[in-house]
């Protein structure tokens, strides 16, 4: 059937896969309504595909062309606390389209993660139900060295910064983008093949 449509596999989990622009309907950051298609682009995650705000991860972005030039070169940041100064949106869940999920129950997933790291199963997650107003709470947590351990050799530190070694498709390099290419190059040399959502993303 796929052949006859002229359809790749991919190319069809794709397609029965809902846009953002449907799920995300209304969205107001920093107190301001935006355009939702400004603000999340559709991305291939482990999970399949998401809708994903603050999204700098990837060397491309899939924002639609018509407004690529309009999305920032950095993530968004907040200049306060509280619920009017960060992201509020409203979603559909489209129950109606539910045939088998990961969870029981209708609603969304979110995966809050930093803004250059690949969305995986150590992320943190919240379940955001349906016909329900949730607010989600975020503690941000920084973490950084100094320029004295920069200077020590890679034996001693164990570890390298964002710029020191490049992956592949990658905006920075980070422990959980390293994990993650490392779990699919084993799995590409040891079946010869990628999951299908990511063999989609490149």
């Amino acid at each position: 059937i796929l052949d006859l449509n002229n359809y790749s596999l991919a190319e069809l989990v794709k397609r029965l896969s809902p846009d953002c622009l449907e799920m995300v309907s209304r969205c107001i950051w920093k107190g301001i309504n935006s355009r939702c298609e400004s603000l999340f682009q559709r991305i291939v995650t482990l999970e399949g595909y998401c809708c994903s705000f603050n999204y700098f991860a990837d060397v491309h972005s899939n924002f639609p062309r018509k407004i690529a030039y309009q999305v920032p070169k950095r993530p968004y940041r907040v200049t306060g606390c509280g619920y009017p100064t960060g992201l509020s949106v409203l979603l559909d869940p489209m129950v109606s389209d539910y045939y088998s999920t990961f969870f029981s129950g209708f609603g969304f997933r979110l995966f809050i993660h930093d803004a250059y790291n690949f969305p995986d199963e150590n992320s943190e997650t919240k379940v955001v139900t349906a016909t329900r107003e949730s607010y989600v709470r975020i503690n941000p947590e920084s973490t950084y060295a100094t320029n004295d351990i920069r200077r020590m050799s890679l034996k001693l530190r164990y570890c390298l910064f964002g710029g020191e070694r490049q992956l592949p498709g990658h905006r920075r390099y980070s422990f959980i983008n390293c994990m993650y290419q490392c779990r699919m190059n084993m799995t590409l040399q040891r079946c010869g093949c990628l999951p299908l959502n990511i063999a989609v993303n490149g």
